[in-house]
């Protein structure tokens, strides 16, 4: 297992710990514990590119750490200061879409779709939006909400661009150079 998925896992045991630092210590040590956590996130991805790393396993396991980090955080945010439940569930609702799709995509053709710009934007608002309301500023809700909507609108992105991946009903994949770049930050090999 490569030093990044290590860094993923890590990421995804400690997410109890978060709760309970949140509910044993307060809020700014929870607070403090979600950026070190959400950092983590760019930190295993540089990682990976930089060592040349980037595995199956870590393409699977990077997002679900972070997936479930996010959804915990805004889970815990709802429950505990009433936030927008709807809010939550269509993140929620998006998220397990995409999983399934994501999954199926991968089965049937062994590729992962890279995080679009969009879907890097709907990360930083979500990081912000759940950072403040995880240390107890009143904007916090309004700013994870934003980023809730970018993050539909990445998921629809997503879906376009699997959608456009998918060969059609019973063709093999098609292995093009097209195909390949959206599936790929590396350019086609010649």
């Amino acid at each position: 297992m490569t030093l990044a998925n290590w860094i993923s896992l890590v990421r995804l045991l400690l997410i109890p710990a978060f709760l309970l630092a949140f509910f044993r210590l307060g809020r700014l040590p929870a607070a403090g514990l979600y950026v070190l956590l959400a950092a983590t996130d760019s930190l295993d991805g540089y990682l990976a590119r930089r060592r040349r790393e980037i595995s199956t396993l870590g393409q699977i396991l990077d997002p679900l750490a972070d997936k479930l980090l996010v959804l915990t955080a805004f889970g815990l945010l709802v429950w505990h200061d009433g936030w927008a439940r709807w809010l939550l569930g269509l993140l929620l609702g998006k998220e397990l879409l995409l999983l399934g799709g994501g999954a199926l995509l991968m089965r049937r053709q062994g590729r992962v779709i890279p995080a679009s710009l969009l879907g890097k934007g709907a990360s930083f608002l979500l990081f912000c939006g759940l950072t403040a309301g995880l240390a107890g500023w009143p904007a916090g809700q309004a700013v994870a909400g934003l980023g809730v909507v970018v993050s539909l609108a990445a998921g629809v992105d997503y879906l376009w661009r699997a959608r456009r991946l998918a060969p059609a009903e019973g063709a093999p994949p098609d292995g093009s150079a097209a195909s390949q770049a959206l599936t790929s930050r590396r350019p086609p090999s010649r």
